[in-house]
């Protein structure tokens, strides 16, 4: 059946595709991290790859209505436009070195080459499969932070931590993240895409961790 309307998983993965594409261009590029400078043509090469990868979705998934689809990739456009006007003011010392960053899930060329194809193994054990959006180094402290990017709306009252245990997702990325990489990690960064370009930012510190049994 055609696609009548863009759904939020498809969104999600439309918009972290031209994340991921744009983020290794840009490296190879010698192009970051994004800054005031750099903003206009960072976002030409946003739009092309945007307009690459919806290309492909929409030969893929056949939208029914093109006018719609075409319409929802505009909204995309603006909050890629939105998220990078974010990152050139901010500007804080935050270098991007890898993305899509596996572990547990095998081999993939879209994936960053530092992946593992083992689980994560915690301390206390656990293993974890996943991927992370991204993962930023501070170019003067050394430290780590992974960066979970969300498309859909912002809540109303950002977790703090774990959310009360709601909000487990990019904790357990942190410490995959340490188990795979290593390093010392104690940020964690939720950017938060919202539609029409309005980008709401949650970020806060975290304590050092570390899983017991």
């Amino acid at each position: 059946m055609a696609l009548e309307q863009m759904d939020p998983l498809t969104r999600g993965a439309l918009f972290h595709a031209v994340q991921r594409d744009l983020f290794m261009e840009l490296r190879e590029a010698g192009l970051l991290p994004v800054n005031r400078e750099r903003l206009g043509g960072i976002r030409d090469l946003a739009d092309r790859a945007l307009n690459r990868v919806a290309a492909r979705y929409e030969d893929d998934l056949a939208p029914a209505i093109p006018r719609v689809w075409n319409s929802e990739v505009e909204e995309i456009r603006a909050d890629l436009h939105g998220w990078l006007g974010q990152l050139a003011v901010s500007d804080d010392g935050w270098l991007p070195i890898h993305f899509e960053l596996a572990f547990g899930l095998g081999r993939d060329a879209r994936r960053d080459p530092a992946s593992s194809e083992s689980e994560a193994v915690l301390a206390s054990g656990v293993r974890l499969r996943g991927s992370i959006d991204l993962v930023e180094r501070h170019t003067t402290r050394g430290t780590l932070r992974v960066i979970d990017h969300k498309t859909g709306k912002a809540p109303e009252r950002p977790p703090a931590y774990v959310g009360g245990g709601a909000a487990l997702q990019p904790l357990l990325y942190a410490l995959s993240a340490e188990a795979v990489l290593g390093g010392a990690w104690n940020w964690l960064s939720f950017p938060i895409a919202r539609s029409g370009g309005i980008i709401r930012r949650s970020t806060f510190r975290l304590p050092r961790i570390r899983a017991t049994g």
